[in-house]
């Protein structure tokens, strides 16, 4: 499951209707509809005085006449008179934290040991990968203490970051096998 997020009613909802450069503003509740939904957006707003803004900047849906309605998600402080103990709240948040957790990412930080720039081409070549970032040992705004790196070392790469499809990658050639 992705979500489990449960609209409040039409009564407390608004629709914005767009009839060319003119937005009219209807408060809820809606007698049933039986039009398609054909589409939705979430919003993280402080208010639905400004969802109704950002509604009323939005391009004519359609190009007859059209209708955008906005309504709230239950919140668990619409729950608070029957979650007196608070048990039912604690476990929404677990459930949301562990939620959250699944959809989590992990960014992998390789060392090439001074191979860090042919790693790059290939999975550029073979992966598709996009190099967003890269800084070798000469560009450093520190400068790095000469007893750090092995000899030759100064050209590669000190930290790149790339990606490949979703997954953020970064890399390093380190200082060279056998330096401090």
């Amino acid at each position: 499951m992705a979500s489990g997020e449960g609209l409040k009613p039409s009564s407390e909802g608004f629709r914005v209707r767009f009839n060319g450069a003119d937005r009219q503003v209807t408060k809820g509740p809606f007698v049933e509809t039986n039009e398609l939904i054909a589409g939705y957006w979430i919003w993280n707003v402080q208010s639905m005085d400004e969802a109704l803004e950002w509604v009323k900047k939005c391009p004519n849906p359609m190009q007859e006449v059209s209708d955008i309605e906005i309504r709230s998600f239950y919140e668990m402080d619409d729950f608070a008179e029957i979650d007196t103990s608070g048990e039912i709240s604690r476990r929404e948040k677990e459930l949301r934290n562990t939620l959250a957790m699944q959809q989590s990412t992990i960014n992998s930080y390789l060392f090439f040991s001074g191979r860090c720039e042919e790693a790059l081409n290939f999975y550029q070549q073979h992966l598709n990968a996009k190099v967003e970032m890269l800084m070798r040992f000469n560009e450093s705004p520190e400068p790095v203490p000469d007893e750090m790196l092995q000899e030759g070392f100064d050209n590669k790469v000190m930290h790149a970051e790339f990606s490949v499809g979703p997954n953020r990658i970064l890399a390093s050639d380190g200082c060279g096998d056998g330096t401090a």
